[in-house]
């Protein structure tokens, strides 16, 4: 394994990072206050002038041929810059469903539409959720879906879902057209994470095409691969935080003193630096696991990531926050943002709990045979 970016990724961090920055902060809170779910103008620049979409996707659909690598990179430098856009759901967590699924014909079909982002997808990913086998969507023999799912990132943009869902032999992934949704998408607005709007999903009923021929590991890696991506994002919004807090901590003067020189402040963003180095290692070991091709070392690595990630996001916010004091809960900072969307990423796809639960009786079965 090599530690540490070739030139073709350093590069690809580099125009990502500056790509990103060349919008500032209002722009974000006027996409909120106007309740938009992202700014067309600038995705469409990611799309024709960076070619973002492509990035991990396969050259035969359609993409640059990037791998979980190139993808993790890029998804934290928007989980850094605190970036809304449908990029997590489509490309991150669609796109990669998609390509778990092993169904050649769909790939073939979908895949070319998001690398060029003229289509949006989204995950229906479970919340709260630790174990595959409670999947609140079931799915009957003739491929309708019946169920609700709660929390599903973009779902008023996304024209195409990817839907897990229980079927009589045990779990499945299926594509959902949006022109099938026969009810509406309940209201995001209320969403706890201001940044990322997400929606309610009822499926009554509803027409869906099978992903690939059913396998019992394929729900499974797509659910790795979306643990992963999520990291990715918790990473760049727990450096994020880090380095907001660092820098407050040089410049804020109190008693005569920076406040980074108090040996409270100190330690606090010391515990937050090894939480954040943690979460880097993690990210980017799962991510070269999945561009390995590894299966169930992979879905162990994942949870193990997950867990780690949510909480180093989480602890990472609110130290920043705790820092800045006052001025972090004023509508204008962003620190606020961050602690929300933390937290609300810390329960997608289960908590840190459920997946050191996960990892603990892998490990235990792995001891038992």
């Amino acid at each position: 394994m090599q530690f540490g970016f070739n030139p073709e990724q350093a590069a690809l961090r580099d125009s990502v990072g500056r790509f990103l920055g060349t919008s500032d902060r209002q722009q974000l809170r006027t996409l909120v206050d106007a309740g938009l779910p992202y700014d067309e103008a600038s995705w469409r620049r990611a799309a024709d002038e960076l070619d973002l979409m492509s990035v991990p996707i396969p050259v035969e659909y359609g993409g640059a041929g990037g791998g979980m690598v190139e993808l993790a990179i890029i998804l934290e430098e928007f989980g850094r810059h605190l970036v809304r856009s449908p990029y997590l759901a489509s490309v991150g967590l669609a796109a990669t469903a998609l390509l778990a699924s092993g169904d050649s014909a769909a790939c073939a079909d979908f895949l070319p539409q998001i690398a060029n982002g003229k289509l949006i997808a989204t995950f229906a990913l479970p919340v709260g959720v630790g174990s595959i086998a409670a999947l609140p969507i079931h799915a009957d023999g003739s491929a309708r879906l019946t169920g609700v799912a709660e929390a599903v990132i973009d779902a008023e943009t996304a024209d195409l879902l990817i839907v897990p869902a229980r079927t009589p032999d045990g779990t499945d992934l299926f594509a959902v057209h949006r022109a099938a949704l026969t009810a509406a998408i309940d209201d995001p607005t209320a969403a706890y994470d201001l940044v990322t709007q997400s929606g309610r999903i009822r499926l009554e009923d509803t027409p869906a095409i099978r992903l690939g021929a059913h396998a019992s590991d394929k729900v499974e890696r797509a659910f790795a691969l979306a643990s992963v991506a999520l990291a990715a994002e918790q990473l760049g919004g727990a450096q994020a935080c880090l380095d907001q807090c660092v820098e407050y901590a040089k410049t804020r003067t109190q008693f005569g003193r920076a406040i980074g020189s108090f040996q409270a402040i100190k330690h606090r963003c010391a515990d937050v630096l090894i939480k954040v180095e943690g979460a880097r290692s993690l990210v980017y070991h799962a991510a070269w696991l999945a561009d390995q091709g590894a299966t169930e070392e992979l879905s162990l690595v994942a949870s193990m990531t997950k867990a780690w990630c949510s909480d180093a996001y989480t602890e990472a916010a609110e130290a920043n926050l705790l820092t800045h004091g006052g001025i972090g809960f004023t509508w204008e900072h962003d620190a606020h943002l961050h602690v929300r969307r933390s937290r609300s990423r810390a329960l997608t796809l289960g908590s840190s709990d459920d997946h050191r639960d996960a990892v603990a009786a892998r490990l235990l079965l792995a001891q038992t045979r």
